[in-house]
């Protein structure tokens, strides 16, 4: 009895050498791959919370009165508000938008402002100092996704990969 050698294929052992191969690939790439999410989504939020804050400073200037950027009642982390009148809270900027110039709602990271609500002043100044920003991954265990957001005595925003997100 023959066989017939014109049919070609993979053998089982060739098969699962190559499974065995792409698991252990997939096993190394998984692990930076979501640092590298959490990466983007702490650069993002910083964008963001940068943005606004140049945004409120502007405002201030433009409108020539204080303009108010306010965190929500769980902290910076659980979103912001920028209003002119201090009466409103972020609350009531999700209950009725059009009293707020601007809302934001980050989600999965750390934010750690100090205080929870920063005035800008007519001039652009911020009314009183304020500490940095400390920005980091929720889901890093270590913390290698941070950034800081320094607001000068001038009122100008800054970003920097520093950080001492201790969370």
């Amino acid at each position: 009895m023959s066989y017939n050698r014109s049919c070609t294929g993979f053998t089982l052992v060739e098969l699962m050498v190559t499974l065995a191969v792409l698991m252990i690939m997939n096993s190394l790439a998984v692990p930076s791959f979501q640092g590298y999410l959490g990466n983007r989504a702490v650069q993002a939020t910083a964008y963001q919370l940068l943005g606004t804050l140049d945004f409120a400073r502007s405002e201030a200037i433009k409108r020539n009165g204080e303009v108010y950027v306010r965190a929500s009642a769980e902290g910076w982390q659980g979103g912001w508000a920028v209003v002119t009148d201090p009466s409103i809270s972020f609350e009531s900027c999700l209950d009725s938008p059009n009293t707020c110039l601007r809302i934001a709602s980050p989600s999965q990271v750390l934010i750690d402002g100090g205080t929870s609500t920063i005035v800008y002043q007519r001039a652009g100044r911020p009314s009183s100092p304020v500490p940095a920003f400390e920005l980091c991954d929720s889901s890093a265990s270590d913390l290698v996704s941070r950034r800081q957001i320094a607001i000068t005595p001038t009122g100008r925003s800054q970003l920097s990969l520093e950080g001492s997100c201790s969370g």
